[in-house]
């Protein structure tokens, strides 16, 4: 099985490490890539997520498709890997409720798991997996976030995710239900 990392560390290289598929890593930026490299993802391509030939050639040479593409392009690229009928997990895409019937758009074809989330989400996933391997398991510890475990000045902060996926959690507008009705409200 082939999965590919579109662009997240963590997940990478658990992939590489901890099982036998061949794990491909496609991103734009050149650090990005260089740390792909550095971390033994077994082939790492250059490419921009934003064409549509780009996800199709992604598509093409892959089983499932792991994303933590910006917020800004995770729901065309989501959608066009759906398209495509390969399962994507998605680590930030959050459709707005019913936008364009996006959802509904979603539903049938390949496996989508939209919003995954690092932390809760696929930490949770990833320490079952591991906790499967063992014969006992007597705790697990998850450190998530931006509280780094050794922080450092001068915001003794890390920044973990995509400044502008996050900044766009605080200001696009939230889905509520309010008198039994699913509505969209300012933040």
């Amino acid at each position: 099985m082939s999965l590919v990392w579109v662009p997240c560390r963590a997940i990478a290289h658990y992939l590489v490490k901890y099982t036998s598929n061949i794990v491909n890593g496609y991103d734009v930026n050149e650090e990005a890539i260089n740390e792909a490299k550095r971390i033994g993802i077994n082939n790492v391509f250059k490419i921009d997520v934003t064409r549509d030939d780009s996800l199709k050639s992604i598509a093409g040479e892959n089983d499932v498709i792991i994303s933590a593409v910006p917020q800004s392009i995770a729901d065309k690229v989501v959608l066009k890997i759906h398209e495509l009928d390969k399962p994507v997990i998605d680590l930030i895409f959050m459709w707005k409720y019913d936008a364009g019937g996006l959802a509904r758009r979603l539903s049938s074809g390949s496996i989508v798991i939209p919003a995954c989330g690092w932390a809760p989400g696929l930490t949770n996933l990833l320490a079952m997996a591991a906790a499967s391997e063992l014969e006992v398991v007597e705790e697990v510890g998850i450190h998530v976030g931006g509280n780094p475990i050794n922080p450092k000045p001068p915001l003794y902060y890390e920044l973990l995710f995509s400044l502008e996926s996050t900044i766009e959690e605080y200001i696009r507008p939230a889905t509520i239900i309010r008198d039994g009705k699913v509505v969209s409200i300012e933040p």
